[in-house]
């Protein structure tokens, strides 16, 4: 059994819209949050290959914020039951049901209803098959989930690992994932910029609202992911892994904007465009990852890693005006790294990391080198004594921008700490 509390304050700003130039307000929002959570598990032994295990779980929890508060509540109950079949099969099973409970009220957003509850439950089972001993395994499964907005939803996958020999492990799989609508794609109200008169997304002479709303039935996105590795290690103090995925997407989030409105009646007469969530975006990520690890001495370890990202996500329907592509507007294309470990005294050991970002055009985020350093004194056993310096190669960077969220834009600064661990 276990339990946690804890409260916190935070700062945040936000960009909000406003009808006078230019057109968005800076507003600080002191936010209050609190959580409790408590577990508790039970299990029995039935034999040596065969177990039951029973999982509690209970969390309350609230945000008040001036976007909203939302106090919430959830129960969670899962079931395992693990077991060996013969000589070639270890298999589990278990049932689980949560139960969410939330209550928002009104901030700048709103939402519709404003109390709900949802129930989930689910089954899975899965089977990890030997078909040939230290050399060949398969791993087959399948998780059905019932909820509350799209229904029933599967989930298999399967996958295998072939090690030829010792030193060399090959492996694949297949799986799909699900992600049903949330609260706010289903039922938010919420104003999320005004674009100037005469500006290049409003040629008309009255200042337009752009306004975010959720929309009933839709569907859950979908994923199916198709992976293929390779690992090698070819010297003892040498090891290499390339991973290679192919994931295909369909009914992703996109914004769908719909027909504008004059609104005359309003204090501040404007053009009205509604946007609704949907599910009109379609189409395929790739990629790769590269990664090494050199042990070039006892006390000296190097690990080396590269990503690289593509995508062709495009709109299933011509119909629709606008989408959102978050694939391309959100990832870097390539990503390098580069850490160097090292032991210098029984007591004294230093780390350097050293990264590459590509930038996002789309956002007008640039590339960038980062370099990270840790030096790191070990006092006695228990306490060590850590200084860090980050991202040491500029005065500070920006790595994202929210999508309609407009919070004020918190930029990465360089910065240098002292951190004391004490173990007991």
């Amino acid at each position: 059994m276990s339990a946690t509390y804890y409260s916190a304050n935070t700062r945040s700003v936000y960009n909000l819209p406003a009808f006078q130039p230019p057109y968005t307000q800076i507003t600080e929002s002191l936010s209050y949050m609190s959580e409790f959570s408590g577990q508790l598990q039970w299990s029995h032994a039935w034999s040596q290959t065969s177990q039951l295990d029973l999982i509690l779980y209970y969390t309350a929890s609230q945000i008040e914020d001036v976007m909203t508060t939302d106090d919430r509540q959830i129960f969670d109950i899962e079931f395992q039951h693990p077991f060996t079949w013969g000589s070639r099969h270890a298999m589990v099973w278990g049932i689980g049901y949560r139960r969410t409970s939330d209550a928002l009220r009104d901030g700048v957003a709103a939402f519709l209803p404003d109390e709900r509850t949802e129930n989930l439950i689910n089954g899975f089972v899965q089977d990890d098959i030997t078909l040939v001993h230290d050399r060949l395994r398969a791993i087959i499964g399948a998780k059905v989930e019932s909820n509350d907005y799209t229904g029933t939803e599967l989930q298999p996958n399967a996958r295998f690992v072939w090690t030829p020999r010792s030193r060399h492990t090959v492996w694949g799989a297949y799986s799909r994932a699900i992600r049903t609508p949330s609260r706010a794609e289903t039922g938010i109200f919420y104003d999320v910029r005004i674009e100037p008169p005469f500006s290049g997304q409003n040629p008309s002479p009255l200042p337009m609202l752009l306004r975010a709303l959720g929309t009933a039935n839709l569907p859950a996105e979908k994923l199916d992911a198709f992976e293929l590795g390779y690992r090698a290690q070819p010297f003892t103090s040498f090891s290499i892994d390339l991973a290679t995925f192919l994931n295909e997407y369909d009914n992703l989030r996109s914004y769908n904007l719909g027909e504008p409105v004059v609104d005359m009646a309003a204090a501040v007469p404007h053009v009205l465009l509604p946007s609704y969530f949907g599910a009109n975006t379609a189409g395929q990520t790739w990629g790769a990852e590269l990664a090494m690890q050199w042990r070039l001495s006892d006390s000296w370890q190097l690990y080396s890693a590269y990503n690289y990202l593509d995508s062709d996500l495009h709109a299933k329907s011509s119909e629709i005006v606008e989408t959102v592509d978050y694939s391309t507007l959100r990832s870097p294309q390539h990503q390098l790294s580069l850490r160097s470990s090292t032991n210098v005294t029984r007591n004294l050991e230093s780390d350097f990391w050293l990264k590459y970002t590509d930038g996002i055009p789309e956002l007008d985020i640039h590339s960038h080198w980062n370099l990270d350093v840790r030096f790191g004194w070990r006092m006695v056993s228990s306490i060590e004594l850590s200084v860090v310096g980050q991202n040491l190669l500029q005065t500070e960077r920006v790595d994202f921008l929210p999508l309609w969220i407009y919070t004020s834009t918190a930029a990465v600064q360089r910065g240098i700490y002292a951190k004391i661990s004490w173990w007991f």
